[in-house]
């Protein structure tokens, strides 16, 4: 189950992320869905996992067209609340290398709706996922899996974080952490990832995954320590929510229990393999189909 928000992100190319008080052309690609928890169970989704989603959506055509493409990935909506408020979308502005930026348009669709979460709403359930700018109200949900040992996983951006204490309350209370590498070493307080993942894994998380974008990403766990995998080669021409996507596929190895090192491997050619198109949603790869690519016979990557 994914806790958070749905987006419709418009995305615009350009020729390089602006500098303060510069103009330049932009080229409008165009509307993709989106949003960090969608994205999350859009890829699980695609690997064969089944997920529902909790969030919010407007009254408007984004919302319509957001969840017509999360039915489409056979995401269980029955959940999704329409509100009397715009559907969250963004402007995702993105380079000639793939690189981007993001421009929220602030809505009270983006805050789900945690009081659907109860005894009957986990029953069955394997894992629990939201983000970081949930954190003050997640708590609850996060306590009521705890005692029915339901995995809680939480995905934090440093800039979005809705309070310090907040976060290290629920963290006590998280399974797995994900974060870029900005966000863990700002967390930490250390330079070094690999001395950072460790150190937040202290604040109460059995596993901290940190991404390192076309550098690959590392991740440290109680039992089977710290390890790092590269990144891959691949033509990139939009970034956005690759990390979400990695998250889903590691999720999803999770649940079906992988190694430390399969599950870093599979997300990570997951994440790599979503930035060659444009739009989060729109190079999410079959099970099949990652186990085909030369970089899964080259790792020796057994998916099953």
């Amino acid at each position: 189950m994914c806790v958070g928000d749905i987006s419709i992100d418009t995305v615009i190319s350009l020729d390089h992320l602006p500098n303060p008080d510069e103009k330049q052309w932009a080229r409008v690609i165009g509307e993709f869905p989106g949003g960090m928890a969608a994205n999350v169970a859009a890829s699980f989704a695609r690997l064969g996992g089944r997920t529902k989603l909790i969030a919010n959506v407007g009254r408007d055509a984004k919302g319509v067209a957001a969840l017509a493409s999360l039915r489409a990935a056979a995401i269980d909506v029955s959940d999704v609340t329409h509100v009397d408020h715009p559907t969250f979308w963004t402007f995702s502005l993105v380079d000639q290398s793939g690189q981007h930026s993001m421009v929220e348009m602030s809505s009270p669709a983006i805050q789900p709706q945690w009081g659907l979460i109860d005894e009957l709403a986990i029953s069955g359930l394997k894992v629990l996922y939201t983000i970081g700018s949930e954190t003050s109200r997640a708590a609850p949900a996060f306590r009521l899996c705890a005692t029915h040992r339901i995995l809680t996983a939480l995905d934090v951006d440093f800039n979005e974080v809705d309070g310090m204490a907040s976060l290290t309350g629920l963290l006590a209370l998280t399974d797995v952490l994900f974060c870029n590498s900005e966000t863990a070493a700002r967390l930490a307080d250390v330079t070094s990832l690999e001395q950072a993942a460790p150190k937040l894994g202290g604040l109460g998380p059995r596993t901290v995954v940190v991404t390192r974008g076309h550098s690959g990403a590392l991740a440290w766990d109680r039992r089977e320590g710290l390890i790092a995998v590269g990144g891959h080669r691949v033509s990139a021409v939009d970034t956005t929510g690759a990390g979400d996507c990695f998250a889903g596929a590691f999720l999803f190895g999770q649940v079906r229990g992988w190694s430390l090192k399969q599950r870093l491997e599979v997300a990570n050619l997951m994440a790599a393999m979503s930035t060659t198109a444009y739009g989060c949603q729109a190079r999410l790869l079959t099970l099949d189909e990652l186990a085909a690519l030369p970089e899964a016979r080259s790792l020796a990557l057994e998916l099953c």
